[in-house]
């Protein structure tokens, strides 16, 4: 299994507010229904792919350029995002943003870390 590192990524909200991430993870999963009937064979559970989901996490510095300080900018909000892998693939798709934690501590940077779910296909490219 190969390792794949992020290189890039950009977020932009329904409202014009654009995020640049400096980190982030996604999760694509997808719903297992078993199928297993009387016609199974040699005890094992059969099972058939479902929908797919996907959502994750995204990193960013909140700075005087990009500060989040109005609470309207962080409402649950869609927005559109793009995240390339070190090996140049991009991911892209819908988001709805969930929950948005900002961590201040003195002499460092301020982070937001943002957790969503993607909404509709995502595109790997």
């Amino acid at each position: 299994m190969a390792v794949i590192i992020g290189q890039t990524g950009s977020v932009v909200f329904a409202n014009g507010y654009v995020v640049n991430a400096k980190a982030f993870t996604l999760n694509i999963t997808a719903d297992e229904h078993d199928i297993t009937d009387f016609e199974s064979t040699a005890d094992w559970a059969e099972y058939m792919h479902g929908i797919k989901r996907w959502s994750g996490s995204f990193e960013c510095f909140a700075d005087d350029t990009t500060a989040i300080d109005t609470a309207g900018e962080w409402d649950v909000s869609e927005g559109t995002a793009t995240f390339t892998a070190a090996t140049g693939r991009t991911y892209a798709g819908s988001i709805i943003a969930l929950t948005n934690d900002v961590t201040v501590n003195p002499a460092d940077p301020n982070k937001v870390t943002v957790s969503f779910r993607g909404t509709g296909a995502l595109t790997v490219g």
